[in-house]
């Protein structure tokens, strides 16, 4: 059976930064999705947070920096392979 193309609408590839780069990721997931999250539920802000932060498995964390390589901040804390 073929793939469904005629019913796709968009389609994202991102390899590691390569069309979204990490600033936005977590841009991304440490603000826009929460700020989304707490309009549609009515939630404070920090309220919000915690939830989205505890549905993606805390994932989601203020970075520690760009030179970290594991833990908080780092690709391979963020990426769910």
């Amino acid at each position: 059976m073929p793939f469904p193309w005629q019913l796709i609408t968009w389609v994202l590839l991102d390899m590691d930064g390569t069309l979204l780069d990490k600033h936005f990721d977590d841009y991304f997931w440490e603000t826009l999705v929460p700020q989304e999250y707490a309009r549609r539920q009515a939630l404070p802000l920090p309220e919000a947070r915690q939830l989205v932060f505890a549905a993606t498995g805390g994932r989601r964390a203020p970075s520690t920096g760009p030179t970290s390589t594991s833990g908080p901040g780092s690709w391979n804390w963020i990426s769910r392979r």
